[in-house]
């Protein structure tokens, strides 16, 4: 949330607090400009880290193609059409992008749904059910509205930009568009 712009609103939020309070910040991870901030607006702040028991893969295949905008949804359509899957997760920069791209995944014949945040709690679930139980082949999601995503069965993953990765135990291929 901090790379979206929202660390001067978190500082000027905290600017303004009273003087007597308490601060607590929860972080998966720890990027300098938390860092930053807990220097600045806390009394002597203690760093607490939990150990993960989840083991990431070594062996993840990543791949990327560069496609011109233009030229983007053909190359997504074009990869999806040769590469077997059982499952996959696409992951865009906006809310309306996950709208647009799975209408047009789904004129393609593609079984897909969009996530993001704008959807109410019951249909998020609702859909992360169909793609959890395989009713959906296809989940084109914001990277934000995926955090914490638990779905087993999702061996590849793609990005349309360049965006940091979330990181999932069971994956086996990246690819940028």
């Amino acid at each position: 949330m901090l790379r979206m712009g929202f660390i001067e609103d978190v500082e000027n939020i905290l600017s303004k607090t009273s003087k007597i309070h308490q601060t607590v910040l929860f972080s998966a991870t720890m990027p300098k400009e938390i860092h930053k901030i807990a220097r600045r607006f806390m009394k002597t702040p203690k760093e607490v880290r939990i150990q993960s028991n989840i083991k990431t893969q070594p062996d993840i295949k990543q791949y990327y193609w560069i496609a011109y905008h233009i030229r983007k949804i053909d190359a997504l359509l074009r990869f999806l059409e040769v590469e077997n899957f059982e499952a996959v997760i696409i992951f865009v920069k906006t809310k309306n992008a996950t709208l647009e791209l799975s209408e047009i995944l789904e004129k393609h014949g593609y079984n897909s749904s969009p996530l993001n945040g704008d959807m109410n709690q019951s249909l998020r679930e609702n859909t992360l059910n169909k793609f959890k139980i395989k009713k959906l082949d296809i989940l084109v999601a914001t990277d934000i509205a995926s955090r914490g995503l638990d779905v087993e069965h999702t061996p590849k993953h793609i990005y349309t930009e360049l965006v940091e990765p979330v990181v999932q135990e069971e994956q086996e291929k990246h690819c940028y568009f």
